[in-house]
This record gives C-alpha cells, structure tokens and sequence, in this order.
C-alpha cells in the first residue's frame, strides 16, 4: 500500500507543479513565477551546501567526543530536506522547504518522526536509541483489558523493576 502511494506522488507533484506554476503566473507573470522557481533552487542549493557542511562538523565532534546525537542533528537533517525541497523546481516543493526552514515546524515534525520510528520498534530497540523511557501507571480505574493484577515497578534502563513488597505480592 505504501509504495501505491509513493507512486502516486512521484507522478502527481510534477502535475501539480505544473499546475501550480501556470496558476501563479498568470496572477504575477509566467516570467516572476518562473524566477521565483529559480530563486528556490539557487537557496536550496546554499542551504544543503551550508547544512552539509555544519552536519558533517558536528558529526566529526560528536564522534571524536563519543557523544550523544542531540535534536540538533535532527533539525539539521530536516534542513538538508528543506534544502532538497528548495533545490527541487516547484513552487510547491519550494514552499515545502522554506516552511521546513521553520524552527517551529522543524520541531513539529521531529516529533512527529520520532514518535513514528518509536511505535515501529520494539520497547528494547527503542530504550537502546532514544533512552529508556518513563511510564505513566494510572491508579484510579482498571482498563477494559485489565485481568485484575497489578504490578508496580518503575522504569530502570529498559527493565521493569518490582517494587511491591513480598506481602503485597502474595495478597495481589
């Protein structure tokens, strides 16, 4: 199904381009529409040469240093998008890529991937790359699933840990 919709869009953004191309020329002018294409490709190319540039000092730094990728690697990755977008003829393309310019937007959408990557990995591969996580345990009504046994633990690395007594337990 994913790749149905992949095709689709290969073939319907240059339809859509094109549409949009010929609408906004007609509005400012063929030439201003076509200039403005032009202006969007010539700033996506500074921007994916400047980000690229940025992007691979910092990974030299991080793993010179050994640390962490941060959610500055992530907003530079959705920069190089962004540049790619611009550098792309459309001015759809190039609207795309400027809103992804955006810090507001860039953060929107990092969320938005990592909460995607999060639900398609397993709670361990998850733990492993963006940390272990904290649970929220709600006490005041059993879920409709609940069976009726209640464990509590805390989050410590990835593991559960029991922190109930042993009478607890015997009488849970």
């Amino acid at each position: 199904m994913r790749w149905r919709l992949s095709i689709a869009a290969v073939l319907l953004i240059p339809v859509m381009e094109i549409a949009v191309l010929v609408a906004v020329g007609q509005v400012i002018g063929i030439g201003w529409a076509l200039l403005a294409t032009l202006a969007g490709s010539a700033l996506g190319g500074v921007v994916i040469q400047r980000e690229g540039r940025r992007s691979v000092h910092r990974l030299r730094e991080m793993l010179e240093t050994g640390e962490a990728p941060r959610a500055e690697s992530g907003n530079s990755a959705l920069r190089i998008v962004a540049g790619v977008a611009l550098l792309v003829p459309g001015l759809v393309t190039d609207l795309a890529g400027l809103l992804l310019l955006l810090p507001p937007v860039q953060a929107l959408v990092r969320l938005w991937l990592l909460r995607g990557l999060e639900r398609r990995m397993s709670s361990d591969t998850a733990n492993q790359v963006f940390g272990p996580r904290r649970v929220r345990v709600r006490r005041d009504r059993p879920a409709a699933t609940d069976t009726g046994e209640v464990i509590e633990g805390e989050v410590v690395e990835g593991e559960v840990v029991d922190t109930s007594t042993p009478d607890e337990r015997a009488t849970g």
